[in-house]
Parts: C-alpha cells; sequence; structure tokens
C-alpha cells in the first residue's frame, strides 16, 4: 500500500495544555449533571460534574493557601472516595504532581515511597507538609483564592 504524504498540522489546534484539570472543565460545561460515582463504607457518594468542579477548585485554593504550586509534589493517603477525586482533581488543578499512597500498605512500606518524593526547595530548604487532613470539605470562599488560575476555562 503506497504510503501518502500528508501536510503535518502545527499543533495550534487549541491555546492551552491537554491537561486532566481540562477533562474536568470540559465535563462540567458540557455534561454538568452527569454522575460521578465513588464508593464509601456503606454506601456510595453521588455528585455531578459541575459539582465536583467547584468543589475542586475550592480544595484547590486550600492547597494554594499551603503553599502548594505548579510542579509540587503532593502525597495522598485515601480510598477511593468522592473527597479523594476532589482533592486529585484540585492537585492537578495546581499543575501540582499527584503522588496516591496505598491506605493498605504498612507505614516503613508507605515511608519508603515518601522519603524519595520530598525534594529541597530553592535554597536547599525543605518544604514542609500541609498541615491538616485532605478528607476535610472544602470551604465554599477557598475556590475564589488565587490557587486556581491555572483552572483554564
Amino acid at each position: 500500500m503506497p504510503m501518502i504524504d500528508l501536510p503535518m498540522m502545527d499543533g495550534a489546534m487549541q491555546d492551552y495544555a491537554l491537561t486532566l484539570d481540562k477533562f474536568l472543565h470540559h465535563a462540567a460545561k458540557w455534561h454538568p449533571h452527569a454522575e460521578v460515582v465513588t464508593a464509601r463504607e456503606h454506601g456510595r457518594d453521588r455528585i455531578g460534574y459541575a459539582d465536583l468542579r467547584t468543589r475542586s477548585l475550592a480544595v484547590s485554593g486550600l492547597l494554594a493557601g499551603f503553599g502548594v504550586r505548579q510542579g509540587d509534589r503532593v502525597a495522598t493517603l485515601a480510598w477511593n472516595t468522592q473527597a479523594h477525586v476532589e482533592a486529585w482533581y484540585a492537585i492537578m488543578g495546581l499543575g501540582a504532581v499527584c503522588h496516591t499512597l496505598n491506605p493498605r500498605l504498612t507505614g516503613a512500606q508507605l515511608a519508603a515511597m515518601v522519603v524519595p518524593v520530598r525534594r529541597p526547595r530553592a535554597g536547599g530548604q525543605r518544604r514542609p507538609a500541609a498541615p491538616g487532613p485532605a478528607h476535610r470539605g472544602p470551604s465554599a470562599e477557598a475556590g475564589t483564592r488565587a490557587g486556581h488560575r491555572r483552572w483554564g476555562g
């Protein structure tokens, strides 16, 4: 079969990076009430994509308030719950890296995974972990903070 020589596209189809937070934005815009279903101990949680995006933006505002920036690594230790999905999208929305840890692992196994993840800041100072558990619900005002500027529209 002969090869067809097609012209190369210049990659200018969109003016933004196709990152995971963009998938959530798209789903919230075009399928706002389609349900995301997550498990919990005695049942399921259901949330629409629009509400999931709103809550994830609030969590990203909280994380930004703790000093999380693009390129930072954030570890999560949680079951596959709605709160974990919110945190996952919030971390991605900031441009940080989400390092998911498995709650079934031992403390020693978790430590072996986490220690190499820590990296020094410019100037050699280590950055402390953000205080507080990630499973607390986001505040309504937190999503208005500057921390979610990367979230495109």
